[in-house]
């Protein structure tokens, strides 16, 4: 589980690098490597998983309100997250391709791609929840509450 939280943490990192860092080229640099090393990450702790292996198991300790978070990686989870996680990564390796005059010299902003990638590899991380506490009440209280913001940010 520590391996799948470390992925995660470094997608957030690679992310926040893309959009920060000056020059298309170290963005992107920055960006494919946080993805090549979640996707290392993830497969893992997934492949182990779904050829038969235990669930993984963990607690993510959290402050007042919430206490603490079962997650768990069940094998139907780790299944789908061997094809989504290095599919991502390889639409990204395109994307270099696609983008390569707005990262050769173009003024163009190409972070902002590539940390969007990297949001989708990380809404993959539904899969980690899987326990009574982290469930389904949990997925949708932050699916209801990521939306009530959303609203607020595009209502007039």
């Amino acid at each position: 589980m520590d391996l799948l939280l470390f992925g995660t943490l470094s997608l957030v990192v690679g992310t926040v690098l893309s959009l920060v860092l000056p020059g298309n080229r170290l963005r992107v640099a920055v960006n494919l490597l946080s993805q090549a090393v979640a996707c290392y990450c993830i497969l893992y702790e997934a492949i182990p998983t779904v050829l038969g292996g235990d669930s993984v198991t963990g607690v993510l300790v959290w402050s007042y309100p919430v206490g603490e978070i079962d997650l768990a990686l069940m094998p139907i989870g780790a299944f789908f997250l061997m094809f989504a996680v290095p599919m991502t990564l390889l639409g990204s390796i395109y994307a270099v391709g696609y983008l390569q005059d707005d990262i050769a010299g173009s003024d163009h902003h190409v972070g902002t791609h590539f940390a969007l990638l990297s949001l989708v590899q990380l809404s993959y991380r539904d899969c980690l929840y899987g326990s009574k506490r982290a469930g389904v009440s949990g997925r949708l209280g932050v699916r209801c509450l990521g939306s009530m913001v959303a609203c607020d940010l595009v209502s007039p």
